[in-house]
């Protein structure tokens, strides 16, 4: 019966649907720039806020989530989604439908009567069934690890099983892991074009402690040599060290471990974190002010 209902579903999607054509895909910016992880006056709840741009792409003020209930975060080519809707099932991470198919902007479609899901990604589809692990992608039927399920009326998909149809690379890191700053078990998705190329480790180690010696610098012009040297004291990082890696990040972590920079692998930005929160490593415009406020 399942297998008729995704086949009615399918013809009706292929008499709408143009032949199914691969995604050209540009590498993205990342928003770690302004993320914060942090606790209520009470310390019972914990809050993940960023800053999120408008149509105009212009910053808003900070947007935050409650992660009381939150299985784990989950970032999509180096940036960390606003989201603490996935739930962990039978060991197995469960998401939103409808909240995938936003963040990797897609669109949802819901027949109540069948109990079918269509998911459409440009010119791309997936065809479910709540609680069967058939579905139909991109024409071609693929059998699931894990079924779809509905919990409070709300259609829940594998992580996993997304993540992969739509070509992206998925890597799990715990709480725990060196190459999670994040307090919280992480999910990472990735997917960049063909042939795109990374700086080598020893290209980030560069990029890295250049702006670590300029920071220095700026920060002796304003509050003298012995604040800056008590300050690369305190927080030294030794850039002859291989970096951490993560799927999208080199971490070269201080020997205070609060402190990390993070040189993005596609771009070349560098990011510091301290005190459970990123931000830009600007030393030419605010690193005097964002060094003295961090220590």
């Amino acid at each position: 019966m399942k297998k008729t209902i995704i086949a009615t579903a399918m013809a009706v999607l292929m008499a709408a649907t143009p032949i199914f054509a691969a995604e050209t895909l540009k590498v993205p910016e990342t928003n770690y720039q302004y993320i914060r992880i942090y606790s209520d006056g009470s310390r019972q709840t914990e809050y993940l806020s960023m800053k999120v741009e408008n149509q105009d792409g212009k910053l808003e003020k900070n947007q935050r989530i409650e992660l009381k209930n939150c299985a784990a975060l989950l970032t999509i080519n180096g940036s960390l989604a606003l989201q603490n809707d996935m739930r962990e099932v039978d060991g197995t991470m469960y998401i939103p439908l409808r909240t995938m198919a936003e963040l990797l902007h897609g669109s949802v479609t819901w027949n109540a009567q069948d109990q079918s899901v269509i998911f459409r990604q440009g010119s791309q589809s997936l065809i479910f069934v709540v609680d069967s692990r058939i579905c139909m992608w991109n024409g071609k039927e693929i059998k699931m690890a894990k079924p779809m399920i509905s919990i409070d009326k709300t259609t829940y998909l594998p992580v996993r099983a997304l993540a992969e149809l739509t070509g992206h690379e998925i890597v799990y890191y715990p709480k725990d892991a060196p190459e999670n700053i994040w307090n919280y078990p992480q999910i990472a998705l990735s997917k960049y074009p063909k042939g795109t190329e990374k700086i080598t480790p020893e290209q980030a180690a560069n990029i890295a402690e250049e702006k670590w010696i300029s920071g220095l610098a700026e920060l002796e012009k304003y509050e003298g040599k012995t604040s800056s040297a008590k300050y690369e004291e305190r927080f030294h990082i030794d850039f002859t060290q291989t970096p951490i890696e993560n799927d999208r990040y080199y971490l070269f972590a201080g020997e205070n471990s609060t402190m990390n920079l993070m040189v993005d692998k596609y771009t070349g930005t560098v990011y510091k974190y301290h005190k459970d929160r990123t931000f830009l490593f600007q030393p030419e415009v605010d690193e005097v002010n964002a060094m003295l406020w961090s220590a």
